[in-house]
């Protein structure tokens, strides 16, 4: 019996002579004190005697903490990385309605490539279509739906005809598929006639971006012709509250991250912070807006550990932290499972790579049968950091990333040292408390 290579440890935490323990595969957490961690770490030389006690505590940690030895754990955990990449018990489409903006956002990862494409109907048919026969399958029992830009509502018509199909499949198939619909929208329109519109077809979810007060969002975040979003956006979102789920994201970098307290001001006098989550997050490079990125992008560990110090400042307002993953864990890139569709029909491995076709994989028709060039460049990049205690959340960095790196899709995208920092500091956040 062993301590498990994920789990990250807090000292002093959360009093003085306790250990906050958490385990980053299965998100459990626990405090002891350290005299017992330090025996824990000590496994499997000796084996303390109050690990072999019949108390629910020490079940507790055993079940959730320690594993039979780090050797079977490194083959258990490919056997489960690789299960992730391949089930098909969920489905995930990020379908683009449009390429099409009102926006000019400097660091929009479409950038050059972004042109005014527009979804069809009878491309949303093959889409539904599409999506009704990898339904078929027996093990899928999920089917998120994610619409994303350009614009979305500049195109909202194939979300509904989409939704509507796919409901109807799930009627017949008397509720053995669940339907999860989400958005990223920038906001401005989403008004209230056009949320009751995303009622109607079952969409009551979304995502949209405020990049600081409104002098600093409205120099990020405009209109084409160059005039501010900020107001309308923060009228459009009081404006819904009773009608769809809104998570604001903060995008940062170096021009505004010491902003965000100046925007948590505004939300909280608007009265619109316990209504929304809010998260922060960077600004990444892409392969359009590399421009920007050089000049602005948190890059280094020193530019990266101000994201913690907004943490604290979320902390400090009493607003909630974002959960415990730093990304959205397994890159869809390396499965066949998560899938973004172009308003053409064209089908890619990651958002990240939508806009220019050399990057698409197959398309809508063809699918499975996929790109020769892309089956021999795909990879498990995991198994070279199969003893990296934050494997579960990175799963080898993004593929976008490493392509950007190396020019291929097989490089590690490695962001250890910030997790390093920044997960202590953020358990110590989310648990101030002992448990």
């Amino acid at each position: 019996m062993e301590l498990s290579r994920h789990v990250i440890s807090v000292s002093d935490h959360p009093k003085i002579g306790m250990t906050l323990i958490f385990n980053v595969f299965n998100g459990k957490a626990m405090a002891i004190s350290m005299k017992r961690y330090n025996e824990l770490r000590s496994l499997p030389n000796s084996m303390p005697r109050w690990l072999s006690a019949e108390s629910s505590a020490v079940a507790f940690l055993r079940e959730n903490f320690l594993v039979e030895s780090r050797e079977v754990e490194r083959q258990s955990t490919v056997n489960v990385l690789g299960n992730v990449t391949q089930s098909r018990r969920r489905i995930s489409l990020a379908i683009l309605t449009t390429t099409d903006c009102n926006m000019a956002c400097p660091y929009c990862h479409e950038g050059l490539r972004k042109k005014k494409l527009y979804m069809s109907p009878d491309t949303a048919e093959y889409i539904a279509d599409f999506a009704t026969r990898h339904l078929a399958a027996e093990e899928t029992s999920e089917l998120w739906l994610y619409f994303y830009g350009g614009e979305p509502l500049l195109n909202p018509d194939p979300m509904e005809s989409i939704i509507a199909r796919l409901e109807s499949y799930v009627t017949v198939s008397r509720g053995r598929i669940a339907i999860v619909q989400d958005m990223s929208t920038n906001g401005t329109l989403l008004t209230r006639s056009m949320a009751k519109q995303l009622n109607r077809f079952g969409l009551h979810t979304t995502q949209v971006t405020l990049d600081g007060p409104p002098e600093v969002h409205d120099r990020r975040r405009c209109f084409k012709g160059g005039r501010g979003t900020f107001w309308t956006i923060v009228k459009n979102i009081g404006d819904v509250l009773d009608l769809m789920e809104i998570t604001i994201r903060i995008n940062i970098d170096r021009q505004n991250w010491n902003t965000v307290p100046d925007l948590l001001e505004i939300l909280i006098s608007e009265g619109l912070h316990q209504h929304v989550s809010i998260y922060p997050d960077f600004v990444t490079n892409t392969f359009e807006n590399q421009r920007h990125c050089r000049e602005n992008v948190l890059t280094d560990l020193d530019d990266q550990k101000k994201l913690v110090e907004i943490w604290h400042v979320f902390d400090q307002y009493g607003i909630s932290l974002p959960g415990l993953k730093f990304t959205e864990g397994m890159c869809g890139n390396l499965g066949l499972n998560s899938l973004a569709i172009d308003p053409c029909g064209n089908l890619y491995s990651c958002i990240g790579f939508v806009g220019d076709e050399k990057y698409a994989i197959s398309d809508i028709q063809h699918f499975p049968t996929i790109r020769a060039d892309y089956v021999q460049q795909r990879c498990k990049p995991y198994l070279a950091c199969l003893d990296c205690s934050y494997l579960p959340v990175c799963g080898g960095g993004c593929r976008v990333q490493a392509y950007l790196k190396s020019d291929g899709l097989s490089a590690i995208s490695c962001n250890k040292a910030f997790l390093d920092y920044a997960y202590p500091e953020f358990l110590r956040l989310k648990f101030k408390s002992e448990l």
